[in-house]
């Protein structure tokens, strides 16, 4: 299902490295996270021509430009060998840890990345979620709570069958305690 809406924090107007950018690359940032085929793991195919069309006499070129700009403050980080794009701290920023059924999908849509590169980062930004902010109560149907289904996709991610090969199904390195 594509998403309807994007979240943006108005916090991001004081983000001096946001601040700091031309307005292109902003807009082209602020474009992207819009975008109703970004998935919930924050990935999305690089469109170069078909992004240009959304603005009048924007060109392919000048998109480059502004997504190397954004590359270069680490705000997206592109693969040219399998074509994706990644918002670096879309899930945080996002708040999709907070609700347990967003996980789920982020889950799944992380087995739809085919970046090696894109996934490192994703697992990377992944163990900075400020866990201790979700709630730790279990919903009033029963089940687990919001914070402890997001350690367990978070872990699976990370430490997992998507972990790097020394350490999946380990659960090695530093797993949060739930």
């Amino acid at each position: 299902m594509a998403r309807r809406y994007g979240t943006i924090y108005t916090a991001i107007w004081s983000d001096p490295d946001f601040r700091a950018l031309p307005i292109a690359p902003q807009r082209a940032y602020l474009f992207l996270v819009s975008q109703p085929d970004l998935t919930y793991a924050g990935v999305i195919p690089v469109r170069l021509t078909g992004w240009a069309n959304s603005a009048k006499a924007y060109t392919p070129k000048a998109l480059r430009k502004d997504l190397d700009q954004l590359e270069t403050g680490r705000f997206v980080i592109t693969d040219p060998a399998t074509d994706e794009l990644l918002v670096r701290t879309f899930v945080r920023n996002d708040e999709l840890w907070k609700q347990p059924k967003m996980m789920h999908r982020l889950k799944s849509d992380v087995e739809l990345i085919n970046s090696p590169k894109l996934l490192a980062v994703l697992q990377d930004e992944l163990t900075r979620i400020p866990l201790e902010e979700a709630s730790d109560r279990p919903p009033a149907g029963g089940g687990a709570s919001p914070r402890k289904v997001a350690q367990a996709v978070i872990d699976d991610i990370v430490y997992g069958r998507f972990g790097p090969p020394a350490l999946r199904g380990t659960h090695a390195g530093t797993p949060r305690e739930a």
